[in-house]
């Protein structure tokens, strides 16, 4: 029904979940950011604080004290966000609500996602966004509602313009820009940093004998945030949503070029796949440029 409320396209579960999670994240708020902050912040500084290495640190440490900040990130691993939200409050002093829009595929439709999104994420994964194109009216109302909390103050919101884990055997090579995050950044005009990490695993054990062993460095690449004005001048369009997202790739992606050229520096070997047969590897060139 054209009128009804979006949350009916959602199933019995799907309502619970999503309507425990707005009411812990509004009511709650508090409590939830210092369980992030007190207990999750000290837990992954311990799983990952030897193996990670933020570079460009200043660029978030030093934005005014509760500037709205949009952090966008590529998406090779399950644990980007923790790693970096970890980074950002325990070394750059970055004190912030932290909301994570996330796949709703199984942290919002069945008990033990909601058990992990309420242990490992303090309920910062929300609010959900779901696959299936009939519930996509939902999806709207999910982003305007990232928008809405990505205006108050001191507020942090992880958004991955890919808009899924890129599986690709190219970590470098970034999926396309997905325009949702480029509405939400339009709505709410917020601080957008762009970053780029690699070296997570997406097997939680591996990463924390990795950060002991030191075998595989964690980097983390913050650039400067975007000046995305001109675009938001244009108005409230699709296409207008689309390249602001693509502008968040571009930046990130550059910090990967970055990423690659210091670990190359570094004497280690690249993440990257080796090129073909009889086809010239061209990024030290583009690199130097």
């Amino acid at each position: 029904m054209p009128g009804a409320s979006p949350l009916g396209l959602l199933g019995r579960f799907e309502r619970f979940a999503y309507r425990l999670a707005r009411l812990l994240n509004r009511r709650c708020k508090g409590l939830l950011t210092l369980y992030q902050h007190s207990v999750l912040g000290f837990l992954f500084e311990l799983c990952i604080g030897r193996a990670i290495q933020p570079v460009g640190l200043e660029n978030a440490s030093d934005l005014p004290p509760d500037a709205p900040i949009l952090l966008v990130s590529n998406h090779r691993s399950f644990f980007d966000f923790f790693a970096l939200s970890t980074v950002l409050y325990r070394r750059a002093q970055l004190s912030r609500r932290l909301y994570f829009p996330v796949r709703a595929s199984f942290f919002y439709e069945g008990p033990l996602g909601l058990l992990i999104n309420a242990l490992i994420g303090g309920w910062a994964m929300y609010p959900p966004v779901f696959r299936d194109r009939k519930k996509l009216r939902f999806n709207r109302l999910a982003m305007e509602e990232t928008a809405e909390l990505l205006r108050a103050p001191g507020t942090l919101v992880g958004i991955h313009p890919e808009g899924t884990r890129n599986k690709g055997p190219d970590p470098y090579d970034l999926l396309p820009a997905q325009p949702g995050v480029g509405r939400v950044a339009l709505l709410a005009r917020p601080t957008v940093l762009p970053v780029f990490i690699l070296g997570m695993g997406n097997s939680l054990a591996r990463t924390v004998l990795n950060n002991w062993t030191r075998r595989e460095p964690i980097f983390a690449i913050f650039g400067r945030p975007l000046d995305l004005s001109d675009l938001y001048a244009e108005g409230d369009r699709p296409s207008v949503h689309k390249r602001i997202a693509d502008r968040m790739r571009e930046a990130i992606a550059e910090l990967g070029r970055e990423e690659r050229r210091l670990r190359t520096e570094a004497g280690l070997p690249s993440l990257a796949p080796p090129a073909p047969q009889g086809v010239p590897d061209e990024a030290p060139e583009r690199l130097r440029g």
